[in-house]
């Protein structure tokens, strides 16, 4: 069973499993069912999600041209509604009842920074009682070394900060705000606070790196950049095409030959570095099914739980694959994946609600067209 476990649970990308967390029989169960129930696929899942992506702000500090948030300031339905506000603790403590259950949780921040929530500490310290593997994901404009060094003494497993390239002046320009020597020397002293304290407990310090048109190239210097700050691993992925104005930037551009020509470079050069290195698919497997609808979950500002931290709210998306003609370039509007309100649900009975059920039905194709499933290019990993 535990050699299934390791097969199946490899969900956190970056890192390896931390296998002291199923010490409770709660979770230990629940995981030993995902793993039971994961190929059949069940309609009505008997388990709970095993992780969950939290936001905990809406406020951000920059003003990246690419973001939802600049670019939904007039259609805020796009966003759910494009809170101003920070998620209170309070808020956080409904849920209780799930947390049990889960490995891991994300704070992911949806479109805010998380640090300038306020409560962000407190609501690492309510979600560590749990004994859960904790992450964040931040923009690193408000790091300092008081918060990296609380980053380690709260025993924080993974952060990943946004920096998509070695550049200042590129690294500025698609991060509106941003300072880049004061990004890089956070990067070195969290770099630097991993190697000390790296006995004390599972930690993984990671960068994020997104692919456009006119950057995937850089990503061989880029790599060399990283070494030399001390990360030990980099997740790259495709820039998300919101509206019209986007099309051109998209790394869908970039003809297949030339991207599998650069990610071969990479990936060599990246074993040789010693860095982890994560790269989007470049061909579509049919064989592939989303494994949101089964395995996590995705928390919002307001309560929104969705099965997708991609496709949360009704939007237009502009790239689809599709199974029989592959990846085409069409714009379609794509339905929600919110399945409950935790604030105003039970969040352990949303999990096997309706609306997820129509999901996964979906996914199997047991009812066509009832989620974005259906040509999300996500799913195959192309992102």
């Amino acid at each position: 069973m535990i050699k299934a476990i390791k097969k199946y649970f490899q969900i956190d990308g970056a890192s390896n499993v931390d296998w002291k967390k199923f010490a409770y029989p709660k979770r230990f169960y629940n995981a030993v069912k995902y793993v039971h129930y994961r190929k059949s696929l069940p309609v009505d899942v008997p388990y709970y999600p095993l992780t969950a992506m939290l936001e905990i702000s809406t406020f951000c500090n920059f003003k990246c041209p690419a973001c939802e948030r600049e670019l939904y300031k007039k259609d805020t339905a796009s966003t759910g509604g494009l809170f101003r506000e920070n998620v209170r603790l309070e808020e956080v403590m409904r849920l209780s009842p799930l947390l049990p259950y889960l490995y891991s949780v994300y704070l992911v921040a949806g479109l805010g920074e998380p640090f300038i929530n306020k409560e962000f500490w407190p609501i690492i310290d309510f979600l560590k009682a749990f004994d859960l593997k904790i992450g964040y994901f931040t923009n690193a404009s408000l790091l300092d070394e008081e918060k990296i060094v609380e980053t380690f003494r709260r025993r924080i497993n993974t952060v990943l900060i946004s920096m998509d390239t070695h550049e200042p002046s590129k690294y500025e320009m698609v991060k509106e705000g941003a300072d880049f020597d004061h990004t890089v020397r956070m990067i070195k002293l969290f770099a630097q606070y991993r190697k000390k304290l790296s006995g004390t407990h599972p930690f993984h310090l990671g960068l994020n790196y997104i692919f456009r048109a006119d950057n995937y190239a850089d990503i061989l210097p880029y790599l060399d950049f990283v070494k030399e700050l001390g990360v030990e691993y980099v997740h790259c992925s495709s820039l998300i095409v919101h509206v019209e104005q986007m099309l051109e930037a998209s790394f869908f551009n970039v003809p297949i030959k030339e991207k599998k020509k650069v990610f071969e470079l990479a990936r060599q050069k990246a074993q040789s570095l010693g860095i982890g290195l994560r790269l989007p698919n470049l061909e579509i497997d049919r064989k592939i099914r989303c494994c949101y609808p089964w395995h996590g979950i995705s928390i919002f500002k307001g309560g929104d739980v969705a099965s997708c931290p991609y496709f949360r709210t009704k939007r237009d998306f502009y790239f689809h694959a599709e199974p029989d003609s592959g990846l085409i370039a069409e714009k379609r509007s794509v339905k929600s994946t919110v399945i409950g309100n935790y604030l105003k649900e039970n969040i352990l009975e949303i999990w096997n609600g309706e609306r997820i059920k129509q999901i996964r039905k979906g996914e199997l194709k047991l009812e066509p067209h009832a989620s974005p499933c259906d040509t999300c290019y996500y799913k195959f990993l192309l992102h």
